[in-house]
C-alpha cells in the first residue's frame, strides 16, 4: 500500500482554514518529481498536482475540490487529504504513461518507465540527470527498456552486461545517423571493460 504523506498544514479541514487565500498553491512533495498542492480561494480550496516534465519545467493540473465545505463522501469529486494523494499519484502515472506513448490505464511497469521516473528525479534534484539520461538511452533502454521490472533477472542482467563488454567503445555520432564505434586492437580491452562494469555476485546473489 502506498504511504500517506503527512503535512500538518494541509491534512485537516481545520488546519487549512487557518491558511491565507492565495493564487499559488501550498505544495507538499509526494514522490520524486510530484507534488500535491492546495490552492485556497475565498470560498474554499482545490487540490492541484505539479509534476516535473524536464528542462526545469513543471506542469500543474487541478484534480479535485478539497473537503473544506463538504464531506469527501465517496471520493469522486470532493476529496480529503488522503484521497487527494491517491488521485494525484494515479493522475501522474497516467500522464507519465501518455508521455511515453503507452495506454494510460494498463500495461506492465517496465524498465523504461522506472528509468524515466528516476531520471525525472535526477533532473529535479541532482546535476547528473543529463549524463545519466544519455547513458540510459545509449546503453540500457535499447535492450532492457521494454522488459517489465518484475521480469528482470540476474541472468538477463549478465547477458546485457556481456553484450556491452563485447561492443566496441562508442564514438560521438550525429543524431539520426547510424551509431559509430571505435576500432579496438588491444585484446585486453574487453577484459578491462568487463571488470569496470562487473555486477557483484554479493550484490546479486
Amino acid at each position: 500500500m502506498t504511504r500517506t504523506v503527512r503535512d500538518a498544514r494541509l491534512e485537516t479541514r481545520a488546519a487549512r482554514e487557518r491558511l491565507k487565500p492565495r493564487g499559488k498553491p501550498y505544495y507538499k512533495a509526494l514522490d520524486p518529481g510530484l507534488h500535491l498542492g492546495y490552492r485556497k480561494g475565498a470560498a474554499g480550496g482545490k487540490w492541484v498536482i505539479r509534476w516535473y516534465v524536464g528542462e526545469g519545467a513543471y506542469k500543474v493540473e487541478t484534480i479535485a475540490v478539497a473537503d473544506d465545505k463538504a464531506d469527501s463522501g465517496s471520493g469522486e469529486v470532493v476529496l480529503d487529504w488522503r484521497q487527494a494523494q491517491g488521485l494525484a499519484r494515479d493522475t501522474h502515472r497516467k500522464h507519465m504513461r501518455a508521455a511515453k506513448g503507452l495506454p494510460a490505464d494498463c500495461g506492465p511497469y517496465t524498465v523504461r518507465a522506472c528509468m524515466e521516473e528516476y531520471l525525472a528525479f535526477l533532473d529535479a534534484n541532482r546535476k547528473s540527470g543529463r549524463d545519466a539520461r544519455y547513458r540510459a538511452q545509449a546503453l540500457i533502454l535499447p535492450t532492457l527498456g521494454d522488459i517489465p521490472c518484475v521480469d528482470v533477472t540476474r541472468d538477463k542482467l549478465r547477458d546485457w552486461r556481456g553484450a556491452l563488454v563485447a561492443t566496441p567503445p562508442r564514438l560521438r555520432t550525429r543524431l539520426g545517423q547510424e551509431q559509430k564505434y571505435r576500432k579496438v586492437d588491444d585484446d585486453e580491452a574487453p577484459r578491462r571493460r568487463a571488470r569496470c562494469c562487473r555486477i557483484s555476485r554479493r550484490a546479486h546473489p
